[in-house]
Formats: structure tokens, sequence, C-alpha cells
């Protein structure tokens, strides 16, 4: 605007530029205006007063003194309202009062009103309605442009996202790389190895990408890996803690640490403040990565002692990242990697050397410490390439956070290390914008829970998805309706698999060229063993027990607690999973539940998850997650009663019915109900059952 200005003034020779006869008025207004009044109010007074003499008309000055030259007019047209016929005209009722309510608006209000023009509402008012979508109805990533009308405000507040068809957005073009190299299984003994390698190959095609931090190629990657990797070398700590959400700085903060000699510890925020005082406890920190934009985002986390520990990367760019140490990370991003791994000796690294600690997820017990090794991580990429068909245009998506098992492996490490691109979100939970992202990036290949899949399909418009070919997910049961979902789209399908923290983490998965059974087949270099729960001797095929799994993926041991979680079996060391399922004669694995959660009742073994499953067929998960879960505690008699607890308005009786035609005994009987307003879920979106049980206890008087 402003050049085009300037050049008005330009060739008009200043002064001979064309001027406007403007007129101005000073009168009071017959009515007063209060404080009291709200903004619709205020609003049409103003429009009576500025409006007293009529309409105005329109007079249009040219941009030329010479010749007639005059400014093109573009009317805007209405955008069409959303439709609302599959909304309930009760519901649809309900968020128009509580609409009017909170922002103090009288009279009747109709879908088609728009916020501006008709309500009166502005850009603050405007602000303060995305607000009001978050509290309300739990609506977080919405965009201004979204909220034009009534309607729309409806469609947000049921979940729903209006259909539009679909802009043509280009992508950036380092994004879009023609001559691309295909990937490749990485390359190394290390992580640290494979890393630099893979840079080198990829040079100056994409490699990672991010809402902030834009598209960044191979040898960028490398060398702000190598940056901050200087910085991280003067800790003293062998350990270095990261708390960070799914972003490009998480992935070059990670391989910094690694680069430095030192080990990342994955801090999970969403589990409070006294499960990370445990963490950090467990693996002697005294250093945290983090960032002060982040955390700023993250409400009503108490983090207690740890944030005495806390490192600002923004204090670090100010305070460390000079024209020395950027110069010096330069020449070292120009070395090969062979020279590279024996300047910052890091080429004797063992396989056994821990290469990351995670902690377990605490769903039902403390949080465990976990180190895994470089074996068990490069096995397990080696593994997933080798089942995942990559090709030269594989974009994958990551949105789980990087203290997830499964977001640390898949979709942190491994684009790094086997040369696919990678794009991120930082929050799970915002589908509307990762469905954006999923158009813009391109993006073939989505991990995640069936939750958060649920959640970004239900953000999505008309044509957002078409890119994907794969969907991996696991961490929870697959539901049917996740599956049409991803049935819908022109060439995806969906591929479940299995897969636990303490084995790094993929057991088993479902190829995209054989049928979808169960969680899958083991990867490659992992056995499955079903056993007996007591007498731990194999049944024979398609008989339920206790899962074991053998492996390069399975880790050593556990940190800051002393408990054994193998067997011995054949004369080798199995991991115990704790889970129960059995194996069909082609070798998929089909889960029974978790052991923990079964309950022995006159004899016989009550799966609780079963339970749930049945109940969900009725009550369905919502975007947020499970609406209901079922725990057992002992009641006076000593024997185990099932409380029902649930977010959604379920009736106990209604729910004992669904079970009985579902084929469940009266031993399986609910004797409670607890309503909860929301389910308790950790970050990683499962249930967490930890919390649930200490509803119960608190509710039964324990």
């Amino acid at each position: 605007a402003f050049l085009h200005g300037f050049w008005v003034l330009l060739k008009n020779f200043i002064f001979f530029a064309p001027k406007r006869q403007v007129e101005i008025e000073f009168s009071l207004p017959v009515q007063p205006l209060k404080a009291e009044m709200n903004p619709l109010a205020i609003n049409e007074q103003l429009e009576a007063f500025y409006n007293e003499h009529g309409e105005e008309e329109l007079n249009l000055v040219s941009y030329s003194f010479w010749h007639q030259d005059l400014p093109e007019i573009q009317v805007r047209e209405a955008e069409e309202a959303g439709d609302l016929s599959n909304i309930p005209d009760a519901q649809k009722d309900e968020i128009i009062q509580s609409f009017k309510k909170s922002f103090d608006l009288a009279g009747d209000l109709s879908p088609s009103d728009r916020l501006a023009d008709d309500l009166g509402m502005d850009s603050l008012s405007i602000a303060e309605l995305l607000i009001w979508l978050d509290e309300e109805f739990e609506v977080s990533d919405v965009e201004v442009t979204e909220v034009q009308s009534l309607a729309d405000v409806i469609l947000l507040a049921s979940g729903i996202n209006k259909q539009v068809k679909t802009e043509e957005v280009k992508l950036a073009e380092q994004w879009v790389d023609e001559k691309r190299p295909l990937p490749e299984l990485p390359v190394g003994k290390s992580i640290q190895e494979c890393f630099l390698r893979q840079c080198d190959r990829i040079g100056k095609y994409s490699a990672v990408a991010d809402e902030m931090a834009g598209v960044v190629t191979g040898l960028q990657l490398k060398l702000r890996v190598l940056l901050l990797a200087k910085v991280f070398r003067e800790y003293e700590n062998k350990r270095i803690g990261i708390m960070l959400p799914a972003s490009v700085t998480a992935n070059v903060t990670v391989m910094a640490v690694l680069l430095a000699g030192k080990v990342p510890v994955m801090l999970n925020w969403t589990v409070g403040r006294k499960s990370l005082e445990h963490a950090r406890s467990v693996a002697e920190l005294d250093v945290i990565l983090t960032s002060s934009k982040f955390l700023d985002k993250v409400d009503n986390v108490e983090f207690g002692e740890v944030e005495d520990c806390f490192v600002f990367l923004e204090q670090i760019k100010d305070d460390k990242i000079n024209w020395g140490n950027k110069l010096i990370a330069l020449l070292q991003s120009r070395k090969s990697a062979d020279a590279l791994l024996q300047r910052l000796e890091l080429n004797d690294i063992n396989e056994d050397d821990p290469a990351v600690i995670l902690f377990t997820s605490g769903s039902e017990s403390a949080p465990k410490g976990v180190p895994l090794s470089q074996k068990n991580i490069l096995s397990n990429i080696t593994g997933a390439v080798e089942v995942l068909n990559f090709h030269a245009r594989t974009a994958l998506y990551g949105f789980l956070p990087p203290f997830h098992s499964f977001g640390f492996t898949i979709t942190t490490v491994l684009p790094m290390l086997s040369g696919i691109k990678a794009a991120y979100h930082p929050n799970p939970t915002e589908g509307r914008r990762i469905a954006r992202g999923c158009h813009y990036y391109g993006i073939t290949l989505m991990c995640g829970t069936p939750t958060f899949i649920n959640g970004v399909f239900r953000g999505s418009r008309d044509g957002q998805m078409d890119t994907l070919e794969h969907f991996v997910c696991g961490a929870e049961k697959l539901p049917d309706s996740v599956v049409n979902l991803v049935n819908g789209l022109p060439h995806a399908v969906i591929l479940e698999g299995y897969g636990i923290t303490e084995c790094a983490p993929v057991i088993t998965i479902n190829r995209a060229d054989e049928p979808r059974l169960g969680v899958g087949k083991p990867l490659p270099g992992v056995e499955i063993k079903i056993v007996d729960l007591d007498s731990h001797e194999e049944l024979k095929t398609g008989e339920r027990g206790l899962i074991l799994v053998n492996g390069p993926n399975v880790f050593e041991h556990y940190m800051g607690v002393d408990k054994n979680p193998f067997v011995e079996f054949e004369n080798e060391r199995w991991y115990d999973t704790g889970d129960l399922g059995y194996l069909n004669e082609e070798g998929f694995l089909f889960l029974a539940g978790r052991l923990k959660r079964f309950v022995k009742i006159a004899g016989e073994m009550i799966s609780l998850p079963a339970i749930e499953s049945a109940l969900t067929e009725r009550w369905p998960a919502d975007d947020s997650g499970a609406v209901l879960a079922v725990e057992a505690i002992e009641s006076e008699e000593k024997r185990p009663e099932l409380f029902l607890l649930s977010s959604a308005k379920i009736d106990l009786k209604e729910a004992n019915e669904v079970l009985k035609e579902a084929g469940f005994s009266n031993l399986s009987k609910l004797k409670k109900l607890i309503e909860l307003e929301t389910m308790p879920l950790l970050g990683t979106g499962k249930t967490d059952y930890q919390t649930i049980k200490g509803i119960v206890r608190e509710q039964s008087g324990e």
C-alpha cells in the first residue's frame, strides 16, 4: 500500500496528485453513549447517528492527474452459511442461548446472522468468542476467518467443520523435491553416525519443517544440530532433560544432545508435578531444556522443583549463539561424517550404550525409567523402514510428543535417519490445523492414536487429506468408525500396530500388502511367544495367554525401581509384557487385554477392557478421547465390585442391559456409576487409570 501511494505521488509530480474534498461536521448525539450499553446497542446507535443524512454517494478519485484512472471496487460476496441439517434443533438452541448469555445479546437470533454486520461484534468480541469456544466447547484451533456468522459458531461448537472447497495451496519450493534421493535404511552403528551420514546424503533437499522453522534442508539441519551441540557439551551431567512438543526444535535439540555425547531424557509435562519430580530424581537431572514460548501455552501445569532445572532455548540463543560459535559450526558442517565422529569423540559408541531415557505412561502405576540403547532404537527403525513402503514423495506428519515412545522413535528419529521428510505440529488435539497441514505439506504418512486420528478427520475439509497413503496407529483399540473414515480416502490404508515403551516401542504391525488382522505380525528380528500365566509353558496356536517378546528392540532394565520384568523361557530372557493375547496360524497377533486389567470374580477372569469395548459400541469416544472406563475394587465382603466412570450421560441400568445383550454374564454386572465432568487422560491420549483408581477408592470410602 505504501509503495502504491508513493508511486501515485511520483507519477503526479507530488503537487499535482488528485485530492478528495472532505467536509467535517461536529454535532452531539441525540442519545449519549453509556458504559453499561452492550456493543450491539452502541453500534446500532452509532449507525443511526452516522447515517442520519442518508446513504453517502460513492465518490471515487482518480489515481492520475493526467487521465481518468479510477480504483477498482470489489464487492465481497457473502459466504454461504454452513449446513446445519445434521445438528439437532435442541442442540442448536442450546448453543444460541449460551452464546446470547455470554455476549449479552437480546432478541431473536438467526443462524444466518453475520457476527459483524448483524450482531455488531468487533475484533475484540471475536477474540472473546474464540476463547468462549475453547472454554465452553473445547474447540481450541479456530482461525478468526472461520467465524463469520452464527451458523459458523454453531458448527464449531457442535464439533463439525464447515465443508468448503479446499483452495489450492502452493507448497514451499524446497518442500517439493523433484529429484529427491530415495529413502534408505540407516547406515551406522549409532544414531549419531546414521544422522550425520543421512544429512550429507540428503544435502540441499528438505528434511524437516513446521510453521515456526519453515522448511529445513539436510545441510541446514546438520548445521543447527552442531551449533547447539557445542553449547550442550559444556554441561557436566551426562544426562540432559528435554521438555518440548513435536517440532523441528525438538528434533534439533534431541540430536544436538546426542552429538554432544549426552543422553536425552524425555519428560512428559502432562503427568503432573509429582511424576515430573520423580522422573527428575530417577534420571538425576540438573538441566532440563525447554522453551518459554512452549511453556506459555501449557495451562494448569505445576512443575514444582523441576522448574529450578529449566534452561530456556531462547536464552541459549541470546547468550551462547554468537558469531564465533556459528563460524565453528559452519566449518564443522562441511566435514564428512567420519571426520566429525572422530572430532566429536563419538566413533567409539557401543550398540548397548544408552541412546535415550523414556518413562512409562504411568497410567496404572508410577512412571518407570526406561533406558533404550542404540541397538534398541536402530533395530526398531530398521524394522519399520523394511515394513513401510517409503518412496521419494513420502512425507510424515508428526504430532505425537517426543516423550511418547512412538513419538520419539518413529516420528522424531526415524525421518532424520531414513531420509524421509517430516513436518510437525505441536498439539495433537488441534485437528483442524493438522488437517490443513496435511494439505499444505502433501502428507502421505500419519502416525498417531485412533483418538487423535479421528480428531483430524473431524477437523478436516474436503480434499485436505487426499494425499495420505498410510495411517499407522496403536496405543488403544482401533474403532471401526476410524477405519471407515480412512477407507473413504482415495488411496489410504490404516495399519494397526502394537508397541510398548520397553520395546522401543514397535513389536507388531499390519502390512499394507496383507489383510488387516489383529495388530499385525512382528517386526523383522522380533519374536513373540504366548505362554500360560502360571507355568509359563508355551501355548498352542489360537490359545490365549501371556505375551512374551524377545529381540534387539527389548530394553535391558528399569531405572529407579527394583523390578525384574523378564522371564526365562527356552534358556533365554524374554520380556513379560503383562498383556494377554494369541497368535493365529499366519502369525498375526490378537490382543485380549492387559493382565492388570483383569479381575477374578467367583473363579472367573473378567476382562475390564472387554466390558469397556462393549460399552463403547453404545457410547463411543469423542474428540478428546474415551468417555467411559471400568474399574474394580473389593467390597467389604472381599468380593470385587465393578464401577463405571463416565463423562457422558449414561444410565447404569441401560449400561448393564448393553452388557447383557453383548453376552456378558451376571458376574460382569456394574454395581455403581460415577459421573465425571471429563475423563482423566494422559498426554498421549490414553485413559489415566491411576487417577481413575484413586477416584473409585475415594468414592467407595477406602
